[in-house]
């Protein structure tokens, strides 16, 4: 089944929709994909969770071919269809756009206590540097800030537990639609074979 450009551009908005989700490691890919697969089919359109899944892979890869492309000197200008839309998502992607060696002066890294990048996806990157008044800054982080984000991540866990029950739901309903569709098909299809024997 071939993508055209409007169900590619969807499938650009619904990542971007659900891309802090993905970062922040609340929401999984394999769930995402099947959220889109979900938004995909009220627009009438029957691609499955694998083949949104493949089709990101595929726009993402184009999309760095050409940024790599473009950034090599005496290589004529290319310009890819999605590139405008995928700049908002992955314009700031170390794997788009590596920092390059010659460009970073000389900094401390962040210390592991200090900075933890579990949950971190391929394309998330920090726009904020490190400067001198940071170091400064106390390392001990005080208990209501703890407190806070405890909360915080509470909240956000019970409202993707919420999305995924209501998923669930949607999908339940959807396949005891479809059973009860295909019990009138087999249903009416007996009594027609029936009046034929008649």
């Amino acid at each position: 089944m071939s993508w055209n450009k409007s169900q590619t551009l969807l499938l650009i908005s619904e990542y971007q929709r659900h891309e802090a989700k993905v970062t922040s490691g609340l929401l999984r890919k394999k769930m995402l994909w099947q959220k889109i697969e979900t938004v995909f089919k009220e627009h009438g359109y029957s691609f499955t969770a694998d083949q949104i899944s493949g089709r990101w892979k595929t726009i993402t890869r184009a999309f760095k071919n050409t940024k790599d492309h473009n950034k090599k000197s005496g290589n004529d200008k290319k310009h890819y269809e999605f590139e405008d839309a995928l700049n908002d998502v992955l314009g700031d992607c170390p794997t788009v756009n590596p920092v390059t060696i010659s460009s970073v002066k000389k900094r401390k890294l962040p210390d592991v206590d200090s900075e933890s990048t579990e949950g971190e996806d391929d394309c998330s990157c920090s726009k904020s540097d490190s400067n001198e008044s940071s170091k400064q800054k106390s390392k001990k982080t005080n208990s209501s800030e703890i407190i806070n984000l405890l909360k915080q991540h509470s909240e956000q866990q019970r409202e993707f537990q919420s999305e995924y029950r209501q998923m669930q739901a949607k999908e339940s309903e959807r396949r005891q639609k479809e059973h009860s569709e295909r019990l009138l098909v087999l249903n009416s299809l007996i009594d027609a074979i029936k009046s034929n024997k008649k």
